[in-house]
């Protein structure tokens, strides 16, 4: 396979992310991913019109042109654990390598109500099944520190991925956590985890965990987020501005559009962007002001906002028989209600609500600056930046092992040592180009809303 194809860790955790969602569970343990989706081929819920047939074109293209991802084993699937059907999870491991990547499903039918007590408690019962799940894996799999342990994640999977993190007692074992549009923790998980450990390990931790959201995703927003700013990339997701779920949609972070104005799935993420969009903007606003209230308060606003996304799906309780009580509606009246309106009201609740029911009549444009071209600029430039991030990753894995190797032959350590000067310069120049992408693309952003507002005002033909 040529080196230009290889996919970094930020990329491959996102495409077994989107693997989750197959909803599949029979795959038995050892088999590889492409076998997997040889076996899905012919059945209609990944066929075209199938439920699932995105997530199969997402993965069916990525393993067509990665032929190491398409090689990656299943094993350890929570299902076949004893767990219950929240906590889905599994494990992927290369052939011949020592990278493991522990993978935490979404949102599972139930589990809604325990994303909203993730919003006032220390822990939930979810949170700790997750932890659970993880500490088995690791004893029975028999991994050391010479492994490489990626954590990952989509939504509550994101945020399960984190608290495994930050809670685990085998943190060493852990490198790095991917969350892909996870949410935060409340302010009682912050302080127990300053409480426990001291200023160093409470960092450690922290920087080991790295953001990859939707630059309209309004999940991550929730809560407090403990991913350092400088560990955060926001995606471009190409949705229609009525599509709220889509927001969400983790396919959507592998989108394009094409010239009939169709969503079509490609085998790689979108780019990078400049950040927040409108309505993440509005959505942390609201979890702002959310967040502000006391946490009784709050505790009441989450179970019903939560209650009503647990109605789509078949149980219409939570998982461990969490139920409304009459002063969670009382909360939510109280406050809840108070708290959204003022976030209509702010800056980017009128930036919201403008995006939403803006009319865009095509009728006229300013060609000074084509702002997609300058978009797709700034895209372009930020998957270079991600392949430089790459290099720099395998250079400095390269150099670890070789210290490792090298550990009685001190002469060699120099070299060894140099390499991880070099991976460190390396991976300086890419957080250079993932700045000047998001400057690109702001610049665009800024265009693009200009040429909004004159196509409104005036028309030219």
């Amino acid at each position: 396979m040529n080196a230009e194809n290889r996919l970094s860790e930020s990329e491959i955790s996102l495409l077994l992310d989107t693997f989750m969602y197959l909803n599949y569970h029979d795959a038995k343990d050892g088999q590889e991913l492409q076998d997997i989706l040889k076996d899905l081929s012919g059945l209609p819920d990944y066929g075209p019109g199938g439920d699932f047939h995105g997530e199969y074109e997402i993965l069916s293209k990525a393993v067509e042109g990665n032929s190491s991802l398409g090689e990656l084993q299943i094993s350890a699937q929570s299902a076949n654990m004893g767990f219950d059907s929240g906590t889905q999870a599994c494990i992927f491991q290369e052939t011949g390598t020592d990278t493991v990547y522990v993978v935490f499903r979404g949102t599972g039918d139930g589990e809604w109500m325990d994303n909203g007590l993730g919003m006032t408690e220390a822990s939930t019962i979810q949170q700790q099944r997750a932890l659970s799940y993880f500490e088995q894996v690791v004893d029975r799999g028999g991994f050391t520190e010479s492994h490489r342990i990626i954590v990952t994640g989509h939504s509550k999977g994101g945020n399960k991925a984190q608290y495994v993190t930050m809670e685990t007692t085998y943190n060493e074992l852990i490198d790095r956590c991917y969350s892909v549009d996870g949410q935060g923790f409340s302010e009682a998980a912050v302080l127990k985890w300053k409480k426990r450990y001291d200023n160093s390990e409470y960092e450690e931790r922290r920087n080991k965990l790295y953001g990859i959201y939707g630059e309209n995703d309004f999940i991550n927003v929730l809560g407090h987020s403990l991913v350092p700013e400088d560990h955060i990339r926001y995606l471009h997701t190409p949705v229609k501005k009525h599509d709220i779920a889509g927001y969400h949609d983790i396919k959507n972070m592998f989108a394009t559009v094409n010239r009939q104005g169709e969503l079509v799935f490609q085998g790689q993420s979108n780019y990078v962007t400049g950040g927040q969009k409108e309505w993440g903007l509005f959505a942390q606003r609201l979890s702002d002001e959310i967040m502000s209230l006391a946490p009784e308060d709050r505790a009441g606003c989450a179970a019903v906002v939560m209650q009503l996304m647990e109605l789509g799906g078949e149980r219409k309780t939570g998982m461990n028989d969490e139920e409304l009580t009459v002063s969670d509606w009382v909360d939510f009246l109280k406050s809840g209600l108070p708290s959204v309106v003022m976030s209509l009201f702010s800056q980017d609740g009128f930036r919201f609500m403008e995006a939403l029911w803006l009319v865009e009549s095509g009728k006229g444009i300013i060609y000074a600056v084509n702002p997609k071209h300058l978009a797709g600029s700034a895209g372009k430039l930020g998957q270079t930046a991600l392949e430089v991030e790459r290099i720099a990753e395998e250079i400095g894995q390269t150099a670890k092992e070789l210290i490792y190797a090298v550990e009685y032959e001190i002469s060699w350590l120099p070299s060894a040592n140099k390499l991880l000067g070099a991976a460190k310069n390396i991976n300086q120049q890419a957080d250079l180009l993932f700045k000047m992408a998001e400057g690109l693309d702001k610049a665009a952003s800024a265009y693009e809303s200009c040429e909004y507002f004159v196509t409104e005002h005036i028309l030219l033909k």
